[in-house]
């Protein structure tokens, strides 16, 4: 099992990763509808159309990877709370 800390930075390489993803997506979509209304091809509208909802999948992998990451720190964090001894008062 990875350490925690190879963990967040795994986590937060992927994270980044689908920032970036996401950001070309964009351009790419912003590029077609804009070579759309230059042409009038209706073809290049469904293109960025199809590549908008591309860029939806990858705004809902960011929010699964942001929850995972959240649920793990969760997780974490009770697990070392559950091994400390409790304490008693007389």
């Amino acid at each position: 099992m990875p350490a925690p800390n190879d963990m967040n930075t795994s986590q937060e390489g992927e994270a980044r990763a689908l920032k970036l993803t996401l950001a070309v997506y964009l351009l790419v979509f912003a590029l077609k509808l804009a070579v759309y209304f230059v042409t009038g091809v209706m073809a290049l509208l469904a293109e960025a159309l199809h590549t908008l909802s591309y860029s939806r999948a990858i705004r809902a992998a960011a929010s699964s990877l942001s929850l995972a990451s959240a649920t793990a720190q969760i997780s974490a964090s009770s697990s070392r709370n559950s091994r400390m001894p409790l304490r008693t008062t007389a």
